[in-house]
């Protein structure tokens, strides 16, 4: 006995969307897997016709064991608050398959080069911005985790923000929000600033998997979304979690320059069939900006109750 799932995507090109699976103790333990769109359809044409499909299961899985791995942190220290931080961030690992250039290459690179591109412009905020490439995201979170656990109570609190992204480099159409309504006003209040060039909408919400940690210690946080991650445009989940998470999908590791504060700068050209490149300068101008904007406003913003 098995169980065959068809993949959850909204597109396949005989690529399965891959995803993880728990068993329940009260039951046994049987193999499962994902099959393409192709293969599940086609089970299902000879169902209808009244056919009994035999198939002939081979699975390769292996469970192997733990291996250290790190965090990757770089910093733009403050000018008057260098111990008060704003962590923006993605994480370094990907799923087994793919080379994780959307999940979550895209989330590192705009974080690390928000970094780079305040300090290139000389735009030094009064509090510290950390970028953090969070490691195993994908099995768990240990990395947000550990990351968040290490911090003392003083860290805790001087952490002001933190802000991920982890939904691929499409246009930015608002953040997800996890914080006191106060604060979501104030940073509804500051993304205006970025109108008309950037368009987000601040809502309330899961924050995202590396930011939840902080988030769940009091720490107002939220996750860039995305116009391709959503449920009238779900296109990321085209390549999410199957062997087409190449660059060959996301131009997000070639060199970019992007914006000053609230300007956004074009890249140089490059090829990329699915991802505009434009869209990407995007996501980096709405990292920065916010980033360097909360990171020097006059007070922080307003916790919730932990």
């Amino acid at each position: 006995m098995a169980s065959l799932t068809r993949s959850i995507t909204p597109y396949s090109l005989y690529t399965p969307h891959t995803g993880s699976m728990s068993y329940s103790p009260d039951y046994p333990k049987i193999p499962a897997g994902a099959i393409t769109i192709e293969d599940a359809e086609l089970l299902q044409r000879m169902q209808n016709r009244g056919q009994t499909p035999i198939l002939h299961l081979y699975m390769d899985h292996a469970s192997e064991p733990d291996a250290l791995s790190h965090n990757v942190m770089a910093e733009l220290a403050g000018s008057e608050l260098p111990n008060e931080v704003v962590v923006i961030g993605g994480h370094i690992d990907s799923w087994d398959v793919g080379q994780g250039a959307q999940d979550d290459g895209g989330g590192c690179l705009i974080s690390w080069e928000a970094i780079r591109l305040l300090k290139q412009l000389g735009l030094r905020p009064r509090r510290t911005i950390r970028a953090v490439l969070f490691t195993n995201e994908e099995n768990g979170g240990r990395g947000a985790k550990v990351y968040a656990s290490s911090l003392t109570p003083a860290q805790i609190n001087a952490t002001v923000f933190a802000m991920e992204s982890d939904s691929g480099t499409s246009l930015p159409i608002g953040l997800s929000f996890d914080g006191s309504p106060d604060a979501r006003q104030i940073l509804a209040g500051i993304a205006l600033l970025l109108a008309p060039t950037l368009n987000l909408t601040v809502t309330p919400g899961g924050s995202g998997a590396d930011v939840a940690p902080l988030a769940a210690l009091g720490v107002p946080a939220a996750g860039l979304t995305v116009a391709d991650h959503t449920a009238a445009n779900p296109t990321y989940f085209n390549y999410h979690h199957t062997n087409a998470d190449t660059m060959c999908v996301s131009h997000s590791l070639t060199r970019s320059l992007a914006l000053m504060l609230m300007l956004m700068l074009t890249l140089p050209p490059f090829a990329s069939d699915h991802i505009d490149p434009a869209d990407f300068n995007m996501c980096l101008g709405a990292f920065a900006s916010l980033a360097y904007v909360i990171a020097d406003m006059p007070q922080t913003l307003p916790r919730k109750s932990t």
